[in-house]
């Protein structure tokens, strides 16, 4: 029996919402004779905290473990996951759980004046194409410090005044989460 992902997503749902949280993905993975759930889940506006992670593990497993029929046969190891900072964004659910955050596009063909790297605000997904707000020219700087060459550091430029862009998906390489810079008054990164 195949587990049902749209199922497994509606309960790790009905167990994140009440925490303040999202489901981005479920995914099932075998390796080797161990199979794996993982949940990534997020908090808009704030950060998951590893107590985040237990807390949802906790009460998905003992919902999973009383559904009957069971929604996953035989023995998994579930694992709930952060989405990490600068997660590559797939699916249309991510597109519309990430709405609203800030975004680096790489395309294949230049988008006039922005070029093919850029930066805006993601409103979502609608009919195949990327929605931006206020895109911005996202440029590689080089540099030298002390002699040595510096890695790359992405340096936005506010060169164009576009309200919002839509970007055709075929025409993307990579949608990518922006970290955002973290306040004075916040503390560290748990996860």
């Amino acid at each position: 029996m195949q587990p049902n992902l749209d199922r497994i997503i509606d309960l790790a749902e009905q167990v994140s919402a009440p925490l303040g949280l999202s489901v981005v993905e479920a995914r099932l993975s075998q390796q080797g004779k161990q199979r794996s759930l993982e949940v990534t889940i997020y908090r808009k506006g704030g950060r998951i905290a590893l107590n985040d992670c237990e807390q949802v593990s906790r009460q998905l497993e003992e919902l999973l473990d009383g559904q009957s029929p069971p929604v996953i046969e035989g023995s998994f190891l579930l694992e709930v996951q952060s989405p990490g900072i600068d997660r590559k964004l797939k699916s249309e659910r991510e597109f519309q759980v990430f709405a609203g955050q800030p975004v680096e596009v790489k395309t294949k063909e230049k988008i006039g004046e922005l070029g093919f790297e850029l930066k805006g605000k993601l409103v979502g997904m609608d009919k195949g194409k990327v929605v931006l707000a206020q895109p911005t020219i996202l440029k590689t700087a080089q540099g030298k410090k002390g002699g040595k060459k510096q890695s790359s550091i992405a340096v936005a430029a506010s060169t164009s005044t576009l309200e919002s862009l839509e970007i055709e998906i075929e025409k993307v390489i990579h949608v990518r989460l922006v970290p955002e810079e973290p306040k004075a008054d916040e503390p560290p990164l748990d996860i």
